[in-house]
């Protein structure tokens, strides 16, 4: 209380006026700020209060007069000598300020600031100590919520499992990014990426105008797809916030390489479909259409036995070439829907059994040069649709004028892979088809009278494997395919080894 204060000041006999509205104006100020003030003896005990405007601890004036200060202190504080240890740091530094639990009247605990100033009595019932006192327990919580928040903020900023950046709207400079945005500016050190700005980011400038023209409009932006300036091609999905205020933007960034290829690969499957059934619906309405004109042409030649046998002629070609694209169709099915069932296959039978397959083809010299020493293992069916698609190719499309049509198959058995090249000399591919005869349905010579599928077919079945398949050609000279398939050996059951083992022994 001020009145309190002045009464309990000693003040020398000299005219003080300056001084008394000094010590009015501090009292009132501590008033207005909330502060509870305590004048002490030498002892400690409350000789006077601003109690009277001011209530802090809940305690009157008259219930707090006399008592001793460490009635506002833990039990804990005065075992552990709290108050002492204040006191004598007043006395030694004249100021002393610190914060910790208090007790308020009937025991309830609060979070205080307190200041102690020693100051020079001139009497022993003068005071001593001024004791100011403030309740900061909300300003306590809101520190500790703040600092919740910031640990939580951090935490997630610097998690392993999203990439978050912060930048300035206004200079474009990156202010702040964690480890995962760090893997996205490929190997640059810490100093480099502090220089770095948001710029820098992009491939393409147009995609950073775009998204800070968004920025500018939306204040946000959600799932701006970019190409990043990388080293690798890697694309990126950004959605930001640009806090206006303080002219920063913070974003979360997504990798979506693998997601972008994803689409593009089903889209080029969807593509590939609806070429496929464009292709097969006319391929498979062709002949048939083909038959029913050949049918009406034998009914209206009845009389003519030899014309009606060139029609049924035409008509079994027609039929077989339907039977063969279906059995392509239905290749294609098993290889897409059946998973791979690895065996032990001997390259020199299914050469043989191939070929007798081809026996139309008996005007052709095969020569078949293929070292099977080491145990092949993978899928029996693949492997012979692929030979028997090769050699049919090979074999069909010799040159008429030849006087030596020959087709050479070469294959090599390692413990890693069987590599089978099948060379005819033939009249070859021209150049600018080379790159198109895997693709469905394409035909390669004017000259074909196959579906089109052959090397399609190979091509996916190889895929299966996870093999490759190279072409070489020249036109005149014939053409050469290359197809690398992964040996399985070291897929065998147990009751294989034994097998296995035998068969390198008696190649040996």
């Amino acid at each position: 209380m001020l009145e309190n204060s002045e009464k309990k000041v000693p003040f020398n006999n000299e005219d003080n006026t300056e001084e008394i509205k000094g010590v009015k104006y501090e009292a009132l100020q501590k008033i207005l700020l909330g502060y509870e003030e305590y004048w002490l003896d030498q002892k400690g005990i409350i000789i006077s209060s601003n109690l009277e405007a001011v209530t802090i601890t809940g305690y009157d004036e008259w219930e707090i007069m006399g008592k001793h200060i460490s009635i506002l202190y833990t039990e804990v504080d005065i075992i552990a000598g709290k108050l002492n240890n204040d006191l004598f740091k007043a006395d030694e530094k004249g100021l002393v300020t610190m914060s910790g639990m208090k007790l308020k009247k009937r025991g309830q605990h609060f979070w205080a600031t307190i200041k102690i100033t020693a100051i020079k009595p001139f009497n022993d019932s003068s005071p001593k100590y001024i004791f100011t006192i403030q309740d900061t327990t909300h300003k306590a919580m809101y520190k500790l919520a703040i600092l919740q928040v910031r640990d939580e903020y951090l935490n997630l900023f610097n998690n392993s499992f999203i990439a978050i950046l912060k930048f300035n709207y206004q200079t474009g400079s990156i202010t702040k990014l964690n480890k995962k945005c760090e893997a996205y500016f490929d190997n640059n050190s810490r100093d480099e990426l502090d220089k770095r700005s948001f710029r820098s980011i992009f491939f393409d400038s147009a995609d950073y105008v775009a998204i800070m023209a968004l920025l500018q409009q939306h204040s946000k932006v959600e799932n701006f797809e970019f190409r990043s300036n990388s080293e690798s091609e890697r694309w990126l999905s950004i959605s930001c916030k640009l806090y206006a205020i303080k002219q920063f933007v913070e974003g979360v960034v997504i990798d979506i390489t693998e997601r972008r290829r994803e689409i593009l690969k089903l889209k080029e499957v969807n593509e590939e479909l609806d070429r496929f059934i464009y292709h097969a619906s006319h391929d498979l309405r062709s002949p048939i259409t083909s038959v029913e004109g050949l049918l009406s042409l034998i009914k209206m030649e009845s009389n003519n036995g030899q014309l009606i046998k060139t029609y049924c002629v035409m008509a079994q070609q027609r039929l077989t070439h339907l039977t063969n694209l279906l059995r392509d169709f239905v290749a294609l099915a098993y290889n897409n829907t059946v998973d791979a069932e690895h065996e032990l296959i001997d390259m020199q039978s299914v050469i043989l059994e191939v070929l007798a397959e081809l026996e139309q083809y008996k005007h052709v010299k095969v020569l078949s040069e293929v070292e099977n020493k080491i145990p092949f293992r993978s899928s029996r069916i693949r492997i012979r649709l692929i030979l028997k698609s090769l050699l049919d190719n090979a074999l069909k499309y010799q040159d008429p004028s030849s006087q030596n049509p020959t087709v050479k198959i070469i294959g090599t058995v390692t413990k890693y892979n069987l590599k089978l090249s099948v060379s005819d000399n033939g009249i070859g591919i021209e150049k600018e088809h080379r790159k198109k005869v895997f693709d469905v349905f394409f035909r390669g010579t004017t000259l074909s009278n196959g579906s089109g599928m052959g090397l399609y077919i190979v091509k996916s079945i190889i895929n299966k494997l996870s093999g490759d398949i190279e072409l070489k050609s020249e036109i005149n000279k014939g053409t050469t395919v290359i197809v690398n398939v992964p040996n399985k050996l070291n897929h065998l059951v147990p009751s294989e080894r034994s097998i296995s083992q035998n068969l390198s022994i008696a190649n040996f």
